[in-house]
């Protein structure tokens, strides 16, 4: 099976490699109708993308997040460069990894992955949020190494369209993918906009 190097390197970003709940350290390879989905979180950012491709995929497998981040260390490009996931029989005599990715064995990440679709918004409230500024920086860019472009400035260069973010208020907010079937999904801060009424007062600035 062929996987999409972009869409690859997108999640690689959002993946953890140490965090305590195990089972997420790694990017995800779910088979659906017609092709996978590519999907990665920490708990904050969630990746997830659709590639087609007439690869059977039996059931899901996690790559271990060091792995892929290993195998994409180059520029995202827009060309179709493709990276190689194998699934490899098993043989009971021997201590043999059960696949293969780009040419390096590996035993897949353990544990039950979260059902990520249960987050994803039917629809975006379009109501003010704040987040993180690094994770905010981080969803950005994901989206935008996953639709061919080194950062998130050339992507908007490219299409001059700034509005693919979905503000969700207290909810997910969403970044869509334009040139690829992906999304971002960022989680905000929790915050009470109440806290934010009353004077603004600033030493030598209002009077």
């Amino acid at each position: 099976m062929k996987l999409d190097y972009n869409l690859l390197k997108a999640a690689a970003l959002v993946a953890p490699k140490n965090d305590m709940r195990y089972y997420l350290n790694g990017v995800r390879i779910e088979p659906v109708d017609d092709g996978i989905c590519i999907v990665a979180t920490d708990g904050n950012v969630l990746f997830a993308a659709f590639q087609e491709t007439d690869d059977v995929l039996s059931a899901p497998v996690t790559i271990p997040t060091e792995l892929v981040q290993s195998e994409t260390k180059g520029a995202a490009t827009r060309e179709q460069v493709k990276l190689g996931l194998h699934l490899v029989q098993r043989i009971p005599k021997d201590n043999a990894q059960p696949y293969t990715f780009n040419g390096y064995h590996f035993t897949p990440v353990e544990g039950k992955f979260p059902d990520w679709r249960r987050v994803l918004p039917a629809e975006t409230s379009g109501d003010a949020a704040i987040f993180n500024p690094g994770l905010y920086a981080l969803a950005h860019r994901a989206i935008a190494i996953a639709d061919g472009y080194k950062n998130y400035n050339e992507l908007l260069d490219s299409t001059g369209d700034p509005s693919r973010f979905r503000l969700n208020g207290n909810s997910p907010s969403v970044l869509a993918g334009k040139n690829t079937h992906s999304m971002v999904l960022l989680m905000p801060l929790r915050h009470n906009h109440q806290e934010n009424k009353g004077s603004v007062i600033l030493r030598g600035i209002t009077q």
